[in-house]
């Protein structure tokens, strides 16, 4: 007989043990069932097998609590029986049964898994079921630590550690010729501006979602990992080719695209995908690297405006070793004074004015040349640099204005502009940066026009609404800058405290060719008159194009036609020279008239 259930005990229980005892000794089986019967608080099942083979079929058709074990059975002996044990089933806590009295050998036991001992003729019924309550206890406590150690706590995903260790160990097995291995590194696009604008709560929720949309479009043996923050790893093991590795991607990635409804919100939040591929033939990569090699995939697809794949090739990493390079010279470049800020007017045709203008960046470096802000912004986001250069623009551009206007280089009720990034928008404390520029320059409120983008409206949080609320307490002049590359922002302006439009350069770029840009540039003008919003149209570069867009009842013009970003120096002779303006636009005022400045 291979095995027997001794017995089971339901009296006035309060809990049940299932105990499986792997002892071929049948009388003694019996000694420990008596035992057990004798501690009444407790009922159990106990189920003898003879055998090793036997317990292992036991444990993988049962549930068992716990394994009482003897260590000599007729199919294995010594050591080798518990270590066969544990590994069958490792989350199953293991207490001896022995004959030896020998300390060593029982703590050598204890060192390959067991969780407790006793010696056989030497415990009664309180110390057996002592034992067996901490075995439990113990086993239960490792797994918890194990899981600590190795999982993350927020999406219940398997962390670093565990990640790399599971990533070398499928790398093994690729090298043998088991087939391709594809690696997903996933980030989520403007995760920061959620947890800005909506709450860390709501951000945690963002990535618990994210973890399980993942999970669903995977295949069950494949490993999703949580990396830290918004980063997530999936390694496809036997994937079988490019393509396939693909076909996973794109279903995470139209997952991931559907919105997320977070709390009262309804959240979009992209992935941008990098992959790289590794097989029998890639001897020479370690895990480290492979890991690598899918990042600088993911990066160079989030610059690819993100929610997009991209595989990775050797050209990126001539490409990323550049952008590191460039990160490192840009962390200095305000200690060494490589940032500039240059100045390009903003003119009234109708007046043949200047009425005022919009402070840029420029970065003067030996290495990487003159940089405008466009090509840099993404670098300072990344490196968490856009507050302190942004707030550093701002100071420069308040201080430089005022002085400029107490020594009459220009109107008095000239105002000056400045860009924020969403996401310089979104520190803190904003509105108490503006309020000390305004502060420390004694620039007039009224005259500092701050220029933010559709992006930013998108997200009506009160938090938007608020800061946007204090600036317009100060006297801050908001502008809604590249409005009507998508109408994205029209539901929203009645929300807030917007004071004045700029016509996205796109469409005026094509507005001599392109009857769709020519129609939506006159919406806007339109929509701005109706809703008693001053509008600027930038990026003109001819007189034809200023021509046609007066013609429609614009005013305001920025533009190469008129001038470039120009130095301080060079803005403040430029200042002084007379704005050539056709007559004819000076003559007829037409519709634009009571379209002022400020």
């Amino acid at each position: 007989m291979d095995s027997v259930t001794i017995g089971s005990s339901r009296d006035t229980a309060e809990k049940v043990f299932r105990i499986l005892q792997v002892e071929d000794n049948v009388a003694y089986a019996r000694l420990v069932s008596s035992l057990l019967r004798k501690f009444h608080r407790y009922h159990f099942d106990l189920l003898q097998v003879m055998s090793l083979k036997a317990a292992l079929t036991a444990v993988r058709e049962r549930v068992f609590d716990v394994v009482l074990l003897d260590l000599e059975l007729p199919d294995s002996q010594g050591l080798a029986t518990l270590e066969r044990m544990c590994h069958s089933v490792p989350e199953l806590p293991v207490v001896l049964l022995t004959c030896t009295r020998q300390e060593a050998v029982s703590l050598q036991a204890v060192q390959y898994g067991a969780q407790d001992y006793l010696v056989k003729g030497e415990f009664d019924a309180d110390l057996l079921i002592r034992v067996i309550c901490y075995a439990i206890d113990r086993k239960q406590a490792e797994i918890d630590l194990t899981r600590l150690a190795q999982y993350d706590p927020l999406t219940g995903l398997a962390n670093r550690q565990l990640f790399v260790d599971r990533l070398e160990q499928a790398m093994i097995r690729s090298r043998r010729g088991r087939g391709v291995l594809g690696l997903l590194y996933l980030d989520l696009d403007h995760f920061k501006s959620v947890n800005d604008s909506l709450g860390h709560d709501v951000g945690d929720m963002l990535l618990e979602q994210t973890a399980e949309r993942i999970q669903k479009n995977v295949r069950a043996q494949d490993t999703v990992a949580r990396l830290g923050g918004d980063e997530f790893t999936v390694i496809l093991e036997n994937v079988g080719n490019r393509k396939a590795v693909a076909g996973i991607a794109e279903k995470i990635i139209a997952a991931l695209s559907q919105p997320f409804l977070l709390r009262e919100h309804e959240v979009f939040a992209a992935t941008s995908v990098g992959a790289a591929l590794f097989g029998h033939h890639s001897d020479a990569i370690e895990a480290k690297r492979l890991i690598k090699q899918a990042d600088i995939a993911m990066y160079r697809a989030k610059q690819h405006a993100g929610n997009t794949l991209l595989f990775f090739d050797d050209n990126m990493d001539v490409d990323t070793r550049a952008r590191v390079s460039m990160e490192k010279a840009l962390r200095s470049a305000m200690l060494k004074d490589e940032f500039v800020v240059e100045y390009q007017p903003q003119i009234d045709v109708c007046s043949g004015s200047i009425i005022g203008a919009e402070a840029l960046l420029h970065w003067r470096n030996a290495e990487f040349g003159d940089r405008p802000i466009e090509e840099i912004i993404g670098v300072l986001e990344q490196v968490g640099l856009i507050g302190p250069v942004g707030e550093w623009i701002l100071d420069t551009a308040c201080n430089d204005w005022q002085s400029w206007r107490r020594c009459g280089y220009v109107a008095a009720d000239a105002g000056i502009s400045v860009n924020l990034s969403p996401r310089q928008f979104w520190q803190h404390d904003m509105a108490d940066v503006v309020r000390k520029a305004l502060q420390r320059s004694t620039l007039p409120a009224e005259l500092l026009n701050l220029e933010l983008t559709e992006t930013l409206l998108l997200k009506n949080t009160d938090r938007n609404v608020q800061t946007l609320q204090t600036l317009n307490r100060l006297g801050v002049g908001i502008t809604i800058d590249d409005f009507g590359a998508g109408f994205g922002s029209l539901g929203y302006l009645k929300h807030f405290p917007i004071s004045k439009i700029k016509i996205d350069r796109t469409l005026v770029r094509e507005i001599l060719s392109s009857e769709q840009d020519r129609a939506i540039v006159l919406a806007v003008i339109e929509l701005a008159h109706n809703l008693k919003l001053k509008v600027i149209a930038e990026g003109v570069d001819s007189w034809e194009k200023v021509r046609l867009l007066h013609a429609q009842g614009c005013r305001y013009f920025q533009g190469h036609r008129f001038s470039p970003p120009l130095p301080a120096q060079q803005f403040v002779q430029r200042c002084r020279m007379p704005v050539t303006v056709p007559p004819a636009l000076r003559e007829d005022t037409g519709t634009a008239a009571g379209n002022t400045a400020n």
